[in-house]
């Protein structure tokens, strides 16, 4: 298995366990440990479509990298 699969099967593996943790209430969408798992499954699905050269992927989950990104900062900063 290649870098590009592995780190596909482990990112969206990450992304749905925040999804289902959400909807079964394990997780708030307020939390930070949902949002660092959006943000690592979205950086390592980037990593797959860079490597695999797919653009419409790759926006995808760099727009979804960065936005779980700045929604960290923010819980960062509001617990101050």
């Amino acid at each position: 298995m290649d870098i590009s699969q592995l780190s596909s099967l482990i990112g969206a593996a990450l992304l749905l366990f925040a999804f289902i943790a959400l909807s079964f209430r394990r997780l708030s969408s307020e939390s930070i440990v949902y949002h660092m798992f959006n943000f690592l499954g979205a950086i390592l699905l980037c990593v797959s479509a860079t490597l695999a050269i797919n653009y419409g992927f790759l926006i995808l989950n760099g727009a979804w990298t960065v936005v779980s990104g700045l929604t960290i900062i923010r819980l960062i900063k509001s617990r101050k």
